[in-house]
């Protein structure tokens, strides 16, 4: 299984027109507009951007996670870099 390349990130953030809709966020990702939509309601911005920001950082936190698992498995020696990247992906989905 493979995931669409390219940098994921938060794109238009839309309200509804409507009172008491909600609106959703897009993610944006390889340069299609629009590939994920999080829903959100009057209530749960904060929810749907917490949502919207751990989406976007999906692939970088598979990416480091492999990287860490792959190195563990043959030397069980974890560089600096790798905790540096997981780190920059953990603070991506969750600041």
């Amino acid at each position: 299984m493979r995931h669409t390349k390219g940098i994921w990130k938060i794109g238009k953030i839309k309200h509804s027109k409507k009172e008491h809709k909600g609106g959703y966020i897009n993610i944006d990702c390889g340069g299609w507009q629009q590939a994920v939509r999080v829903s959100f309601t009057p209530v749960s911005l904060h929810n749907g951007m917490a949502n919207a920001k751990l989406i976007t950082a999906a692939p970088e936190l598979l990416d480091a996670l492999l990287s860490i698992v792959n190195t563990y498995e043959k030397s069980q020696i974890i560089s600096t870099k790798q905790i540096l990247a997981a780190n920059k992906a953990i603070d991506k989905a969750t600041i």
